[in-house]
């Protein structure tokens, strides 16, 4: 929400409005008021309204609703009673569209709030609200150069990362590793604000299949932030955030010193900015010099590692927590914070307190950042808890929707109802599409039918009456239609035992498949590969009965309403009622290369425990591809079976982020490529104590910081470990 006490016009007085909110609504709600968002269905008529949770029964009250037009903003006054007799207000701003609120509310008599509660018209396009008139305004401010975008971008929730650049009508940012374009970018003056408005596809020359979509932003002085939203073609679900913040302009140097040039310096008669020339340089211009370093590269990580501490300490998050407490905590105060302990902690590194201090220290660590491994990733994580208010234990806990979807069901699947089992094969076929899709770049030649092989080499009928195999899937209430399944093996306590569940028909050893676009796909390990390699790995391998998860999937359409969790936790509770014993202790298998699905079931409670290489054939033989074990046990903590990396690992390169880096932060980067940092190489590896040196000094066990997620190679696993 944008802050309006900025705009030095005067303090304009309300005045009541014409502008209708009569229809339904689509709203997310800080429902619990623990920051998780449930969606609720609210509808208004008038000055009086009524909303209920998705998928509940109980009906509850908005009352008293009053829309009022301020100078530069509509504003939503409204009050609201539920069926056990509390009650409450809140407050909603109008978006310039007329289609989206952005407020929130509080409860009588208690204290903490407010908390957030937004809302989208059902139907955007039919019932969009008629604001009054933009005027021509004065110029359009110009959105051109770089943006540190935050954007949720695998709708999921989690915003990620990625830096954006403008120019003009076009645009194109980077994901993943993918090129995308921003097309058609469109301003007007609305008020005070800007509304930004524009379409997005996927470049050519993708491994992505074609997408499209659009979405808008608004646009407010200082014209500094874009606050908004993205959608995509074909699909019903969302819209999702996407906000961003101008990148700055690095300030003015400082007068020079005549000790030291602390910055590059730049005359300003020749009109230049800092580090552009011009075609006839003036006497009076000065040429660019380097930065003159006061601290050690040693210096430079013990000053980052007492930031870090400072950041990440009890005494620093009571302090936010406070000023919570008291209706603050916003980021410019968190910042404040940050600059509190810089001032305790730079005079110890020779640096004055000063703000001239302070962009001192700063330009030093990005000049010894350029170059050094340590420093830069020291950095990005000093940015990012400078940029964010610091996480609690709660954003850790993982995100399993704690609803059922509104519309859908989840069943056992009987496999003598050929209609569904016919359903689920079409599912199971599309995620071959898609491994060949996530390994195009690397493999361009590898054939569909190799991912078939992997996927299970027997029919959906045929696997679904395998014995041990369970099968659960999701349907729309209304039609019946299939839209996602599940499905999993559970295997004895013996590996060797004749009696197991798992036999000739179970999905081969190598399929670890993933549906990328929403959560996994993923088979088996079969029995074979598990005894042979049964007195070589760790004791959580063969400790007890066990169920491995084979496919998660979710058709396109449908994702986004949390139809995996549903089907995941539906599959949790018909394990713990029918196979407890092996309900304690699940497994999946995952490729290598589809992040996004091991990020979901880390925060699922997963751990990595395995790293594993399948051969495909290849027009040039045979080709390897890396898959990832994870397990998730109730009765106690997951150990890795193996060690992932020794000696084969020297000569990659990587980056590595400190111990103790926030969960929320590594989700984050596991997205994100890092082509700007410098990548530190892999040296030589002690077999004594399982630690690599890296050519900066450091020493690491990588299989333990890789479970962390802490370390990004640069290349894939395959080009890393011995296959």
């Amino acid at each position: 929400m944008f802050d309006f006490d900025e705009i030095d016009e005067g303090t304009p007085k309300p005045r009541p409005s014409k502008l209708s909110l009569d229809g339904e609504w689509d709203c997310r709600v800080d429902y619990f008021r623990n920051g998780g968002l449930v969606e609720i269905t609210m509808r208004i008529r008038g000055h009086v309204g009524e909303y209920e949770v998705v998928g509940g029964s109980q009906t509850h009250q908005l009352l008293d609703i009053a829309v009022r037009e301020e100078k530069y903003s509509v504003k939503v006054d409204f009050r609201w009673a539920n069926r056990r007799g509390q009650k409450g207000r809140g407050t909603w701003t109008l978006r310039a569209s007329g289609n989206v609120l952005d407020g929130t509310w509080s409860q009588d008599g208690v204290s903490g709030g407010p908390w957030k509660w937004t809302g989208m018209r059902t139907d955007v396009g039919g019932a969009a609200a008629a604001l009054p008139a933009a005027d021509t305004g004065p110029p359009l401010p110009s959105l051109d150069g770089e943006w540190d975008c935050l954007c949720d971008a695998y709708k999921l929730g989690d915003l990620v990362p990625f830096l954006m650049t403008i120019e003009g009508s076009g645009g194109r940012f980077e994901l993943d590793g993918q090129l995308y374009l921003i097309t058609d970018i469109t301003s007007v003056w609305d008020g005070a604000l800007v509304l930004v408005t524009f379409h997005w596809e996927t470049a050519a020359g993708n491994f992505l299949k074609a997408r499209t979509g659009g979405g808008s932003w608004q646009f407010a002085r200082p014209f500094e932030r874009l606050n908004g939203s993205w959608s995509q073609d074909g699909l019903t679900s969302g819209p999702w955030l996407w906000n961003c913040t101008k990148k700055a302009v690095p300030p003015p140097p400082p007068p020079a010193a005549a000790s030291r040039q602390p910055l590059p310096a730049c005359s300003e008669a020749d009109g230049s900015q800092l580090g552009e020339s011009t075609s006839d340089p003036s006497p009076q211009s000065v040429a660019p010099e380097p930065l003159e370093l006061s601290i050690t590269r040693d210096q430079a990580v013990a000053l980052q590692g007492e930031l870090l501490a400072a950041y990440m300490g009890e005494d620093f998050h009571r302090r936010v927590e406070e000023l919570r407490s008291t209706g603050g905590g916003t980021r410019k105060q968190v910042e404040t914070l940050c600059t509190q302990a810089q001032r305790r902690i730079l005079p110890k590194y020779g640096f004055d307190t000063s703000r001239k201090g302070l962009m001192q220290s700063a330009a030093e660590l990005e000049a010894l950042a350029a170059t050094d491994p340590e420093v830069a990733s020291n950095n990005e994580l000093l940015r990012w808890l400078q940029a964010c208010e610091p996480q609690t234990e709660n954003a850790d806990l993982p995100a399993v929707s704690p609803r059922q979807p509104h519309g859908y069901r989840v069943k056992v699947t009987d496999p003598y109802d050929e209609q569904a089992v016919r359903r689920l094969e079409r599912l199971r076929g599309s995620l071959a599409c898609a491994h060949q899709d996530l390994y195009r770049n690397i493999y361009p030649g590898l054939q569909q039918q190799e991912w078939m092989s992997a996927i299970g080499r027997d029919s959906m009928v045929e696997y679904v009456k395998t014995e041990g195999i369970v099968v659960l899937h999701a349907e729309t209430l209304d039609t019946g239609e299939v839209v996602g399944y599940v499905s999993c093996q559970v295997t004895s306590e013996d590996p060797d035992d004749s009696s197991s569940s798992s036999n000739g028909n179970t999905p081969r050893p190598e399929t670890r498949a993933v549906d990328f676009d929403s959560l996994g796909d993923l088979d088996a390990r079969g029995r074979a590969a598990q005894s042979a390699e049964a007195g070589e790995r760790g004791v959580g391998e063969f400790s007890g009965p066990s169920v491995t998860i084979g496919h998660i999937a979710v058709l396109e359409e449908h994702r986004g309403r949390g139809i995996g969790s549903f089907l995941f936790e539906g599959l949790l509770g018909h394990l713990r009622e029918t196979v407890p014993s092996a309900a304690v202790d699940l497994r999946i298998n995952v490729v290598e290369l589809n992040d996004r699905a091991v990020e979901w079931y880390r925060r699922l409670g997963f751990v990595t425990v395995d790293l594993w290489t399948r051969r495909f054939s290849f027009r040039s033989g045979l080709v390897p591809v890396v898959f990832l074990t994870m397990q998730r046990r109730e009765d106690g903590p997951c150990a890795t079976w193996s060690r992932f990396f020794s000696a084969d690992a020297r000569g990659s390169r990587l980056v590595l982020f400190p111990e103790g880096s926030p969960k929320d932060f590594l989700r984050g980067a596991a997205r994100r490529a890092w082509p700007k940092l410098p990548l530190a190489a892999v040296g030589v590896f002690d077999p004594a104590d399982g630690l690599h040196e890296l050519a900066d000094g450091r020493t690491v066990d990588l299989t333990q910081a890789f479970v962390q997620g802490r370390v990004f190679f640069e290349k894939p696993l395959h080009t890393v470990v011995s296959s």
